[in-house]
């Protein structure tokens, strides 16, 4: 669930590597009626798990709205992909890059799972996350490294905690970690 600026409630439900459900409702602060399911853009919403709603500090991104977080792909092999509500048009933006990519790296896969993401004072989205890897031999899972990264505002680089910049997608090669 996730209120943009306007206060248009936004709601996604039903997701584990499934399709996008995806709808809005149809006045401010209601939710008296729906729109009907629809797509946010199109792209990268076919395996749709983990969707979060992240509301940013006013004025302190450009006309952003709201974000919506999610993982696209599988638990052994997905990415975590980002959108933006544009305030102004009411349309919704994918980064094309993916933040955290599991799907990319050899020799092993991984699927990234994070945290609750914050806004922080200066309207950075910080974000501590992990990565699931699943083990072919007897089936277990081994959760590894606690990171963490934060976008500035551009969209291009995310950045360590020592403001370190780390290029997109960020992998499990590539990462902050904080606590292996």
């Amino acid at each position: 669930l996730g209120i943009d600026a306007q206060g248009y409630i936004h709601i996604s439900y039903n997701q584990h590597a499934s399709q996008l459900c995806y709808r809005r409702s149809k006045s401010h602060w209601s939710i008296d009626t729906w729109s009907d399911e629809q797509n946010m853009t199109g792209y990268y919403e076919d395996k749709v798990t983990y969707p979060t709603f992240i509301s940013p500090t006013p004025g302190k991104i450009g006309n952003i709205s709201l974000y919506f977080l999610y993982r696209d792909g599988t638990p052994g092999g997905g990415e975590a992909r980002l959108k933006w509500l544009n305030s102004e048009t009411g349309s919704w933006t994918d980064v094309e890059t993916p933040l955290l990519s599991g799907s990319q790296c050899k020799p092993w896969l991984a699927g990234p799972y994070w945290n609750h993401p914050v806004i922080d004072k200066d309207g950075y989205l910080c974000l501590s996350f992990m990565w699931h890897c699943p083990s072919t031999e007897d089936e277990r899972v081994n959760n590894n490294h606690l990171s963490y990264a934060r976008f500035t505002q551009d969209f291009q680089f995310w950045e360590t905690q020592a403001k370190h910049c780390l290029k997109l997608p960020i992998t499990p090669l590539t990462n902050e970690v904080i606590l292996a």
